[in-house]
């Protein structure tokens, strides 16, 4: 028992032996701080935080003085019973700041307001595939997310907050990178839109500081849909009169237009298959036409029967023509 208050003793006693000498009070509160020094880029946000430890206060302070002179004092807000924090919004000058907690003080740090590049605008400007038959079209709403049919070319136009070294776009999912053409504050490339994925632009000035978080955006690869065809009229298997003809109605359907039309047919014993082309208007996307199917040329006997259907490809330059089949009819 001696032994554990011996160190105690000791003290009280140089107290009373020299009552003329001040000895410090202990420290009772501790504090850690968050971020310390740091650095953001003009215009952005910071947020102070300590952790308190030891003999807890009721509030926390933050000193802060400003580069042009001016000082502040700010209570943090609790967020746990031993952290409090506060976010600083909006920064565009240095700073410094130091955290006062009960008996606690500590250090003085600085955060740094760095002039970083960012994008000011973007505009997108959409070239078509030629056999879409779109007009380009142009963008400027700045969001920079693009939607487009595959096979088509994005031109990029970045403008800086400030002039800029360098420039490029990042693809998220490949990894590509993409120089893009500097100009001053003027920053341009193009895209060819193949796939969905994602890409940010990264911006480095001169002092080779660069936009330290990029806004990633979306690209959306349209697939060209198939096309669609019915034969509307007869609609129906059907029974050979003396003119051997059979008078059709054929309709089709697609996004962008067809490059070819035939008609399908075979003996229903098995012969081989044979084809029929019939013209397809290729500046149309959509059609309903008349076809008279002469079979008196084919040598048909009485008990013949015949299966037949129309296939249509559309024009699809980038992936290739796609097939779409009708139903099957049959014709004796």
């Amino acid at each position: 028992a001696l032994a554990l208050f011996y160190s105690p003793l000791i003290s009280a006693f140089e107290r009373i032996s020299h009552p003329l000498t001040h000895y410090p009070v202990p420290q009772r509160t501790f504090l850690s701080v968050i971020p310390g020094d740091f650095e953001i880029p003009a215009g952005g946000s910071v947020t102070i935080a300590a952790t308190v430890s030891g003999e807890m206060p009721d509030d926390a302070f933050v000193h802060l003085t400003r580069k042009d002179g001016e000082e502040e004092q700010h209570t943090l807000t609790r967020d746990t019973g031993s952290t409090f924090s506060l976010t600083l919004r909006a920064l565009n000058q240095d700073i410094q700041y130091l955290v006062e907690a009960g008996d606690a003080l500590s250090g003085r740090f600085t955060i740094t307001v760095v002039d970083r590049p960012t994008i000011a605008s973007l505009n997108l400007t959409y070239e078509y595939p030629s056999y879409t038959k779109m007009a380009p079209r142009t963008t400027a709403d700045g969001t920079g997310d693009i939607i487009a049919i595959k096979g088509t070319n994005v031109t990029l136009d970045v403008r800086a907050s400030q002039p800029i070294e360098q420039a490029q776009v990042v693809m998220a999912g490949t990894k590509e990178t993409f120089p893009m053409a500097v100009s001053g504050s003027h920053a341009l490339t193009a895209l060819k839109i193949t796939q969905n994925d994602r890409y940010s632009i990264q911006l480095r000035n001169e002092n080779d500081r660069s936009n330290a978080t990029p806004p990633q955006y979306q690209i959306t690869a349209l697939s060209d849909r198939l096309p669609e065809v019915r034969i509307i009229s007869p609609g129906q298997d059907t029974d050979l009169n003396e003119n051997m003809m059979i008078p059709l109605v054929l309709a089709a359907s697609d996004d962008f237009g067809f490059s070819s039309m035939n008609l399908v047919y075979q003996d229903t014993d098995g012969g081989a298959t044979r084809r029929k082309y019939i013209p397809v208007d290729q500046r149309v996307r959509t059609f309903s036409v008349p076809f008279v199917w002469d079979l008196s040329n084919l040598g048909l006997f009485p008990e013949d029967v015949l299966s037949y259907y129309v296939e249509i490809y559309d024009n699809d330059a980038i992936s290739g023509p796609k097939l779409a089949v009708s139903q099957t009819y049959t014709v004796r």
